[in-house]
């Protein structure tokens, strides 16, 4: 792990650097990341995060801290089953590739390819507004919204093989989809 002199952080991972519970942490959100990755970059400056990872069982959780606006996330991760649970919660008790709790957003951007777990992106407890969500190949639940309340500008969802969105107990409001 290490910070180049523009503000960003690198993760580069192999198999000898297993990352369990590790941090980012940025005046914007705390980010936690469980697996093995072979990208993890956040640019504050350009309000991006990349992330690439063929380890099954890897996730990242974010929590905010101020409002997250303006953030594009891109991630692919593995299309290989999750090997470490026979249950749809893992034993860290979340269930998607990319996991927001207690956070708020504006203008949020969501680029997912591959996605092993019963989510591809799910949000718990989260308010804002996405601008734009679009994934592809997830192996069951494309997006799911728990205890929130979010308005999305415009989702493409491409081969879930569960649902496309799954909304419980929240407030939501969807102005176009393609699912």
């Amino acid at each position: 792990k290490f910070k180049d002199k523009k503000n960003l952080f690198y993760f580069i991972s192999s198999d000898i650097y297993k990352k369990i519970n590790e941090n980012i942490v940025t005046s914007d959100f705390k980010l936690k990341y469980f697996g093995n990755f072979e990208e993890l970059k956040v640019d504050s400056d350009n309000k991006q995060i990349n992330i690439v990872s063929h380890d099954p069982n890897a996730f990242v959780i974010i929590k905010t801290q101020n409002i997250l606006e303006d953030w594009n996330i891109r991630a692919k991760f593995s299309n290989k089953k999750v090997t470490n649970s026979l249950s749809r919660i893992n034993e860290f008790g979340v269930t998607g590739c990319i996991n927001f709790i207690d956070s708020e957003f504006k203008n949020l951007n969501l680029n997912l390819k591959n996605c092993p777990m019963e989510d591809g992106i799910n949000f718990i407890r989260s308010k804002g507004i996405i601008d734009r969500i679009e994934l592809q190949d997830i192996q069951s639940d494309g997006v799911d919204f728990d205890f929130s309340r979010i308005s999305i500008n415009y989702t493409n969802i491409k081969n879930a093989k569960g649902d496309c969105l799954d909304f419980s107990y929240g407030i939501y409001q969807l102005s176009f989809g393609r699912l």
